[in-house]
């Protein structure tokens, strides 16, 4: 009986083990299946890189050179957009070189042409710079401010900055004194001069110095009769010899100071500079070795040099069209 059982046990083993054979054959041919895969082909992703750095460069961005900003830039020579209509404040300007500085004196002679065509306040600075390291301007008004009273009509007039210490001024029979905060502190002497179309001399000079500082007279001169009147003076505080006198880049200019009616053109104007001449201290005289002119974004303004008589013409007016640009006048 245990033989029997003993053969039976060892059919079975022989079975199982000849089955475990046979799957085992089966499962070491399938092995190398998974072996192409190693073949690389599923690593060529590296091929979309070689695209990829050909993007960028794309015409994309190309389109920037013709962004830029020169076309915005021409309209400052010729067709600068004027400001909303109404808007007060500088106009056009000239700014003198003479190559040295510390000037006794300068004189600016101006010719009126016509007389504004409204009653707007226009101001024609005659040189606005420093004396002593301070600030000044003098030049002449279509209506000058007094206080208490309020406008008084055409006039002259000329400031310091630095002070509201009337000490500093001397003004005129018939002239006014101002000092106040809304420019910075200053100081300022006025007076009403019916000013026309004549041809003028305008001019500031040393006169005297004293303990606190050196005084500085401002005259008006009518080349068409020789009239002189004075403006009065004005005291600068004492400084360095290399910044005594009056500075060189001083500025000639044109301001609407304010409007009568308001949201109304510029006034018609025309003026011109003839000639301006620098005094040295020892009474040598000196021209202006160039002369540069500017514009504010106000329009209907231009600046041109008239070769032939050597004279800056400023005009205005809502007729006028800017043809000359900024830049070098001589």
């Amino acid at each position: 009986m245990e033989i029997k059982n003993l053969g039976k046990g060892l059919t079975i083993v022989c079975l199982v083990v000849a089955l475990l054979s046979l799957i085992l054959g089966g499962c070491a041919k399938s092995v190398p299946a998974p072996l192409p895969p190693a073949a690389t082909k599923p690593l060529t992703p590296p091929t979309p890189l070689t695209t990829e750095p050909s993007t960028p460069p794309t015409p994309t961005l190309t389109p920037t050179p013709t962004a830029t900003a020169t076309p915005k830039l021409t309209p400052t020579s010729t067709s600068r957009p004027t400001a909303p209509l109404g808007e007060i404040g500088g106009l056009h300007y000239v700014y003198w070189d003479f190559g040295m500085s510390n000037f006794r004196s300068i004189l600016v002679d101006i010719t009126i042409y016509s007389e504004p065509d409204n009653k707007d306040g226009l101001y024609f600075q005659m040189y606005q710079g420093q004396i002593n390291g301070v600030g000044f301007y003098f030049g002449l008004q279509t209506d000058v401010y007094k206080p208490d009273t309020g406008s008084t009509g055409k006039g002259l007039l000329a400031s310091r900055w630095g002070t509201k210490d009337l000490s500093n001024v001397r003004t005129v029979a018939g002239g006014w004194s101002q000092a106040a905060g809304y420019e910075g502190d200053f100081v300022g002497i006025r007076r009403n001069y019916e000013w026309t179309t004549h041809s003028y001399q305008l001019e500031i000079s040393y006169t005297e110095s004293d303990g606190e500082g050196d005084w500085y007279g401002i005259w008006i001169l009518d080349l068409n009769n020789d009239a002189k009147d004075s403006l009065g003076s004005i005291r600068f505080p004492k400084t360095a010899s290399d910044k005594s006198g009056i500075q060189n880049g001083g500025i000639t200019w044109t301001e609407l100071y304010y409007k009568k009616v308001s949201e109304t053109p510029l006034p018609t104007w025309h003026v011109s500079v003839d000639s301006i001449q620098a005094v040295g201290a020892s009474g040598g005289r000196y021209l202006p070795r160039s002369a540069t002119s500017d514009y504010s974004k106000i329009g209907n303004t231009d600046i041109y040099y008239e070769a032939a008589t050597k004279k800056i013409h400023f005009v205005m007016g809502p007729e006028v069209r800017r043809t000359h640009a900024a830049g070098r006048l001589f």
